[in-house]
């Protein structure tokens, strides 16, 4: 059975993907706020006070750490909350939600991380080469938390989005669709759009929403051709450790106390165009070669048997 059909094991009805949506978006919308109005209140701050400040008096309040690690706490509820539903609501494995495999290949996470990860560091060397303005911002009181917050935290987030848009909702769409293409390209103009609040939109301007979406298509493809989700999971957690730990900027939606500050006028550069059309395609020839994918018109339009 491929990836996109797991999702006939269990229970489908609508109700179901009803009662999920709501539960994980009245979690973000009851819960979400939460964590950073306690840290707050513990600083001596009003619910008054609290309804005036904006991100950055909040940040230089908490510090940088803190106030991530306040906007990462309930991306751990949300996964807890998607594994419960999928388990009690669509009585269905959880596995199912992540591989076609009997098991998670934790191999196949290290290995997306660690060749990400490299073609990360050749992207910043590249941006060097290329003029970019880099500081150093080495601060060793908050940089082993940073490390803490990203190594154990951060995969937690992403790993929630993985196994939402690239799981739940690409298995759900694929029950009404005779191909796993249009759930592939639907679950990646999705995840770009989710961004559409970041600050970095107001920045760069709505050319970045493309870079989300086609980021989001591509991470959506190796789900296709890999049969699971354990790539996208090394991948995206590579991604945003990445900017959280190694360079950051002022601008992005996570400012941390990384190794570098890149202090270069916004703008959406070559980088940016090197990443989607070279580095990732590269990712894909050697994730296919390892692996021994199908042909992507075996992978995209062969068609899904039929749900139950």
């Amino acid at each position: 059975m491929r990836f996109f059909e797991l999702a006939k094991l269990g229970d489908n009805g609508i109700a179901k993907y009803v009662g999920t949506i709501l539960l994980l978006a009245s979690t973000l919308i009851g819960f979400g706020q939460l964590p950073l109005m306690i840290a707050l209140m513990l600083k001596g701050i009003s619910l008054e006070s609290m309804e005036i400040m904006d991100a950055y008096q909040i940040r230089m309040l908490l510090g940088n750490n803190m106030f991530i690690l306040v906007q990462l706490i309930p991306f751990i509820i949300l996964l807890m909350f998607l594994l419960f539903a999928v388990s009690k609501l669509h009585k269905r494995p959880i596995i199912t939600l992540f591989t076609t495999r009997l098991e998670i290949d934790v191999k196949r996470i290290f290995f997306a991380f660690a060749i990400w990860s490299v073609f990360l560091s050749g992207s910043l060397v590249l941006s060097v080469l290329m003029g970019a303005e880099l500081k150093w911002n080495f601060n060793p009181k908050t940089f082993l938390m940073l490390t803490g917050i990203s190594f154990f935290i951060l995969p937690l987030q992403t790993t929630f989005e993985e196994l939402f848009f690239r799981g739940y909702l690409i298995q759900s769409f694929a029950r009404r669709f005779k191909t796993p293409l249009f759930p592939m390209i639907f679950s990646g103009v999705i995840f770009g759009l989710m961004h559409f609040s970041n600050p970095e939109v107001n920045v760069l301007g709505f050319e970045i929403i493309t870079y989300y979406i086609l980021t989001g298509i591509f991470t959506n493809l190796m789900a296709v051709m890999d049969e699971g989700l354990e790539l996208g999971i090394g991948f995206h957690a590579a991604n945003n450790i990445f900017g959280c730990l190694i360079i950051t900027n002022n601008w992005q939606v996570f400012q941390t106390d990384a190794l570098w500050m890149d202090m270069s006028k916004p703008a959406i550069g070559l980088d940016l165009y090197i990443t989607l059309f070279v580095f990732f395609p590269l990712m894909l020839f050697i994730f296919s070669k390892k692996y021994k994918w199908k042909t992507l018109k075996e992978s995209l339009l062969t068609k899904v048997s039929d749900s139950h």
